[in-house]
């Protein structure tokens, strides 16, 4: 029965009324005229207690709306777009009857909140319940599949998309090209691109990004070259994507190119679009034209200041870093996670610990220093700037330490020479019952290595392999072969990929690739060596023998050599039996740390198998009157899918 038009009026102004008088912020709030009867939609909500939003609820079913699905939808609405999902179930699973705009309702809900396995489940309760989903509901499920990466169920909603006829539209056509191109199926995308009568802002972009995200940057350039013609007028999102894929292949021309296109359409004040254009250049190796481009900037926010100290750390400006942070902090932008990264990874050398201690300074005072994250990356920077104590007293202070913060303590003490501490605190990580990844076993691997005990480098070898973590060595070739297909493709590789590339050159024996690539960092891509990639050509060197050029190439590095440098050496030397150097090195490691019972035991092993049994006796003399201990050994035991540690003469452990 319908009622009366003056009483509907009269029922939305109490609810209205009510609404106004709570201290829940309701911005817009209108009423709305229905044949059968009143309801009021919500434009933009924000509940500030539970309990408010109950209030709003009784009081509804007081004045009589307990009968109506739009205002049920509505009480939903309010509870989804404040994010509480909880309580936005419980009123879905209460509603007396529910219609096609409740299921959207609580359907997008979980998609805007990145609940997307839970939107999927109520897309199939909705089919259970024999109500038909209509564009709005396919559009939030394929959101649900990008975030997912479900392919599968991608093409099951495509399917039934095209069965219903809503295949031709241009929203949905745009959720589906979106939907395969973050699963990385372009041909997909492609093809459904191609398909759409029409096509929108949104469609061309969903495709952009596609190519980018898989790495197609040529096809980036093709695809808003073919958007300029059909006069499709490029948002900042469209102008980002484009010069994100020209950062990834260091393609300053077309860069500068798109800058230009920017400029003539107006958007170069936009503080997202210049801070994709900073990036852009800072990573096509032109510091300078960053820098002035994030001068003109009328307005920064936090990720145009990330930007420009993260273009600087990369180039190890050290000085201009700190002032950039020191300016973000006059203009009252608070740090976040990746500026924090930025600025640590530019202290990360041994000339850089005392701006690397302020920076420390400051992110306590900040309030950071709870914050797991930056627990690691502090240990990490105090690591590579051959800073022990630092980075121990860090970790001390990180509340709950996770795989991160354990694999940047055990890499620590690992690229400082202290072997055996690394093994020790493996020991401890594994007693911790905490899961050690690559990583991890890559630390353990090379300290197993450097201070050459086999039979525990195979216990470690053995663990990796069973819990799949094992890193597969001996792939020069295939390494060498992505990397030329990574420069045909036209991607610009960065310091990580040439430590990878070196590492793998030293595990077979590739001597002159590995110098080739050495000089190519530098020479064709502006790539500053840092402590790894020396220490991956010394590597290099020893693993070939040639330890004579070995220890000639550390005496002119432009860097300190790390102990962790000198320590490979010092292995080498008594793989090869070269007396001579190893001598040399053993005396200079004795010198810069006499408590470290690692080298008298290598320098005295290396006296030993050269049946120099005097000097090695001596060796081991001069250990015990210095008081430097040995740490016992250790060995892993796996019982019942459990790894136990055991410590040598140790009877505490329950087994």
């Amino acid at each position: 029965m319908q009622a009366p038009l003056a009483s509907r009026h009269q029922l939305g102004k109490n609810v209205i009324s009510y609404c106004k008088s709570t201290v829940i912020s309701v911005k817009i709030l209108k009423l709305t005229s229905c044949t059968s009867y009143a309801r009021f939609s919500v434009g933009s909500v924000r509940l500030t207690t539970i309990k408010e939003a109950n209030s709003i609820h009784t009081r509804l079913i007081k004045i009589g709306f307990q009968s109506h699905v739009s205002s049920w939808n509505s009480l939903l609405q309010l509870y989804t777009k404040s994010g509480k999902l909880v309580e936005a179930r419980q009123v879905f699973d209460q509603m007396p009857d529910r219609n096609a705009v409740s299921w959207n309702v609580i359907i997008s809900g979980y998609v805007q909140h990145e609940y997307n396995d839970k939107a999927l489940k109520v897309l199939v309760q909705m089919q259970g319940a024999d109500v038909k989903p209509n564009g709005f509901t396919f559009s939030s499920v394929l959101r649900a599949c990008a975030g997912l990466a479900a392919l599968e169920e991608g093409k099951q909603i495509h399917a039934v998309i095209s069965k219903v006829g809503f295949g031709l539209d241009v929203f949905i056509g745009s959720s589906l090209v979106d939907m395969y191109a973050k699963c990385r199926q372009v041909d997909d995308a492609q093809q459904m691109f191609d398909k759409m009568p029409q096509r929108s802002g949104v469609s061309w972009n969903a495709l952009l990004a596609g190519y980018a995200h898989s790495g197609y940057g040529v096809q980036v350039l093709k695809l808003f070259c073919h958007m300029q013609e059909e006069r499709m007028k490029p948002t900042e999102f469209t102008f980002s994507i484009v010069l994100m894929s020209c950062s990834a292949r260091a393609a300053l021309e077309e860069g500068k190119q798109l800058h230009a296109i920017v400029i003539k359409s107006g958007i170069e004040s936009n503080v997202f679009v210049g801070s994709t254009l900073t990036d852009m250049y800072s990573k096509c190796s032109s510091i300078l034209d960053a820098h002035r481009l994030f001068e003109r900037m009328p307005e920064r926010n936090v990720v145009s200041w990330t930007a420009m100290i993260a273009a600087y750390a990369q180039h190890q400006c050290i000085n201009e870093v700190l002032q950039l942070l020191k300016q973000m902090q006059l203009a009252h932008v608070k740090l976040n996670q990746f500026t924090i990264n930025s600025v640590l990874s530019a202290c990360a050398s041994p000339e850089a610990l005392d701006p690397g201690k302020q920076v420390h300074a400051l992110l306590i005072k900040s309030g950071f220093q709870s914050d797991i994250c930056v627990g690691a990356s502090l240990v990490t920077m105090y690591a590579k700037c051959g800073c022990v104590e630092g980075f121990v007293k860090v970790y001390e202070t990180i509340p709950e330490a996770d795989v991160v913060s354990w694999n940047a303590m055990i890499a620590g003490y690992a690229q400082n020479g202290y072997g055996e501490e690394a093994l020790q605190h493996f020991t401890q990580m594994l007693q911790a019952v905490l899961m050690p990844d690559f990583f991890t076993f890559a630390s353990i691997l090379k300290v197993c290595a450097n201070l050459a005990i086999l039979e525990q480098g195979k216990q470690v070898h053995t663990h990796a392999i069973k819990t799949g973590a094992s890193a597969q060595h001996g792939r020069g070739r295939e390494a060498l072969l992505l990397f030329e297909q990574m420069q045909e493709a036209g991607v610009h590789p960065d310091h990580i990929t040439f430590i990878g590339l070196l590492s793998a050159c030293s595990h077979v024996g590739f001597l002159d690739e590995g110098w080739k690539c050495f000089d190519l960092m530098s020479r064709e891509y502006g790539i500053k060596p840092r402590m790894e990639h020396y220490s991956c050509i010394v590597d290099l060197l020893c693993r070939g023998g040639q330890l004579d050029r070995a220890e000639a190439f550390i005496h002119s590095m432009p860097l300190q050599p790390s102990i962790l440098v000198w320590k490979t050496l010092l292995s080498a030397c008594r793989i090869y039996g070269n007396m001579g150097v190893g001598k040399r090195v053993a005396e200079y490691l004795l010198h810069l740390d006499p408590q470290e019972s690692t080298n008298y035991i290598l320098l005295s092993n290396m006296f030993a198998a050269e049946g120099k049994w005097d000097d090695a006796a001596r060796i081991r003399k001069t250990m015990n009157d210095g008081r430097v201990k040995k740490e016992p050994g250790c060995s892993w035991v796996e019982v019942n899918k459990s790894v136990h540690a055991f410590v040598t003469e140790d009877r505490s452990h329950e087994l």
